[in-house]
Order: C-alpha cells, then sequence, then structure tokens
C-alpha cells in the first residue's frame, strides 16, 4: 500500500474488489446480499462516495476492518483495534502485579531472613521494579507503533 493515503472512492472500491477476491466472495453476491445497489461498485470507481453504514457492512461481510479499506492499515484483522483499546488497560494490571510480585518475594526473603538488612532489600526491590517496568513500557510502546493504523500517532 502506498503511504499516501488516500480516500477517494475508486481506491475503496479497489480494496473491496482485492478482499472480495481473497475470501472467494462475489462482489454481486456480497451486495445482493447487503442489500446494496447492484451499480454500488460501478458508481464508486466512477468517484460517487458510499455511505459510511454501508462500507461497515461492507467491511463486515468481507471480515475486515473498514481502516483496511480505507487503506488506512494494511492488516485486515478487524480485532487491531479492539487490541490497541485493551493494551493500555493490560499495560496498567501487568505493572501493578509485577510491583506487587516484587513486593510479595520481598516480603518472603524477610520472612525466611529476619536479619537480612531491609534497606538492601528495599533497594534491590527498587532496582528491579524500575527495570520491570521500563522493560514493560518499551514493549507496550513498541506494541502499539506496531498496532496503530498508517498516519495517525500514538498518545
Amino acid at each position: 500500500m502506498d503511504a499516501q493515503i488516500s480516500y477517494d472512492s475508486p481506491n475503496i472500491a479497489e480494496m473491496i474488489k482485492v478482499r472480495s477476491k481473497s475470501k472467494g466472495i462475489a462482489i454481486k453476491d456480497m451486495l445482493e446480499s447487503l442489500q446494496l445497489g447492484s451499480n454500488t461498485m460501478s458508481h464508486m470507481r466512477h468517484g460517487r462516495a458510499i455511505a459510511s453504514d454501508s462500507l461497515a457492512r461492507i467491511a463486515d461481510y468481507l471480515d475486515c476492518s473498514v481502516d483496511y479499506l480505507l487503506g488506512r492499515t494494511d492488516n485486515p484483522e478487524r480485532r487491531i483495534f479492539l487490541m490497541l483499546d485493551s493494551l493500555n488497560i493490560d499495560f496498567d494490571k501487568i505493572s501493578s502485579e509485577v510491583q506487587n510480585a516484587i513486593d510479595s518475594a520481598n516480603q518472603a526473603i524477610l520472612a525466611e531472613n529476619p536479619e537480612a538488612n531491609i534497606n538492601e532489600i528495599d533497594r534491590v526491590a527498587a532496582i528491579a521494579k524500575a527495570v520491570c517496568l521500563s522493560a514493560l513500557q518499551a514493549y507496550h510502546d513498541e506494541l502499539s507503533k506496531t498496532l496503530q493504523p498508517r498516519g495517525t500517532t500514538v498518545e
């Protein structure tokens, strides 16, 4: 796909054609099933815009995202955007679990070794937390970039 995204109808029509062919779906059958006019694709190829709800129904029928049909992503999978939404929630949960695991390990070490230097254990725990959270943040950031549709930015 080109780096420049063009939302014009002929490009969208081409993406629909490519996706339907890859899925073994006849465009005529799809249009009929969706109760769209038989000239829909012809109209699009000649520059006529398609209604957003019709485009969404076509995307659902072709088992892909609207963003894929618009050329905003090379990945036709619809779940990618659901993954982006859950990524931040998962990151927060994992961060908290890592910190809790390190705190639990500290408590276990102190319970088994009452003479241990608590300040030294806390220092090592702080380093472990920082390293783990830094690694998780880097993973989160790189995964977000990978999943982000072209032409948008990660906050």
